[in-house]
């Protein structure tokens, strides 16, 4: 489907167009009409055109400043202007705004079908060119997890950090050169069957030492959630930390790393504490009847960043 905007002050020539456009394109267009400069102006940011026709010697306001307006927030419009009669200033406006041509009145069959053909190859190309940029993006998304636990699972080997790092952050586009890791243990609290998650949340608030590792129940039950629901996971950590690059579940724990550009001050390490808070609360709200407890590693360079040891 091409979307077409024509713009002109007078009817006949709107009738005209319309007429040729749907006798070329048939049902495969769709066609929207203005008659003042003011009005293309709105029409075109509700309904972004593939192709504009548009005449420059609108009453209201110059057709080149129109076409430059609507230029700067779509760049891939097609344009074809129009007007009465020949200047010399509109060739180097044509050339400057990239308009595939330029059309003197009257409009003919012969003037007009050949100019509407090239612009409609031109969007042709856009158009599979995006599907293509589209695929690959989606392709990318794809990849884009696997290269995250990749990247995880060089903390585990110290002697192949240093060789790997470098490739995982020019391919996850990290600029930053420090980080934390943070280790995250989910299971099933004691006595959790029939309690709500808020429920589990204030018996391990309540209790003084707080609730240990070892006393996480279920934990198989919990990988296998968890990685049937790693998307979920993903979504919500990016909610509290965006910059956040996660891990694979290993067993009943999950690793994400937190890239930043140096050692942290006693500010951000509190904002740091009030959002790792809130992304257990969000975690335990978003998968019912799991219990999330956290661990972490101070600040330091990626290449030093050891995974932290576990709460027990």
């Amino acid at each position: 489907m091409y979307k077409i905007l024509l713009a002109d002050n007078e009817g006949v020539v709107l009738d005209s167009l319309i007429h040729l456009i749907n006798s070329r394109l048939g049902e495969s267009c769709d066609i929207r009409t203005a008659k003042t400069a003011r009005y293309t102006r709105v029409l075109a940011r509700k309904f972004i055109p593939d192709i504009a026709v548009i005449n420059v010697q609108m009453p209201g306001m110059h057709g080149f400043d129109v076409v430059r307006e609507i230029r700067s927030y779509h760049i891939r419009c097609v344009f074809l202007t129009v007007s009465s009669y020949k200047k010399a200033s509109f060739r180097s406006e044509v050339e400057n705004l990239h308009i595939l041509a330029h059309l003197v009145k009257p409009l003919s069959r012969e003037k007009i079908l050949p100019a509407l053909d090239e612009a409609v190859h031109v969007v042709s190309h856009i158009h599979k060119m995006q599907e293509q940029n589209q695929h690959i993006q989606e392709k990318f998304d794809q990849a884009v997890p696997l290269l995250e636990q990749g990247l995880i699972s060089q903390f585990f080997f110290p002697e192949n950090t240093e060789e790997n790092l470098a490739q995982y952050t020019a391919f996850l586009n990290i600029p930053q050169t420090c980080g934390r890791l943070v280790s995250l243990a989910f299971g099933e609290a004691p006595d959790a069957a029939g309690q709500n998650t808020r429920a589990q949340k204030d018996m391990r608030d309540a209790s003084d030492d707080g609730l240990s590792e070892d006393a996480l129940q279920n934990r198989i039950g919990s990988s296998v959630r968890l990685q049937r629901d790693y998307r979920k996971f993903r979504e919500v950590l990016r909610e509290h930390f965006p910059l956040a690059l996660a891990g694979p579940v290993m067993g009943n724990h999950i690793l994400f790393l937190l890239p930043c550009w140096k050692e942290e001050t006693a500010r951000e390490r509190a904002e740091f504490s009030r959002s790792l808070a809130q992304l257990l609360e969000a975690l335990e709200d978003a998968f019912e009847n799991l219990t999330f407890l956290s661990s972490y590693s101070p600040v330091g360079p990626l290449s030093r960043l050891r995974p932290p040891v576990s709460k027990v």
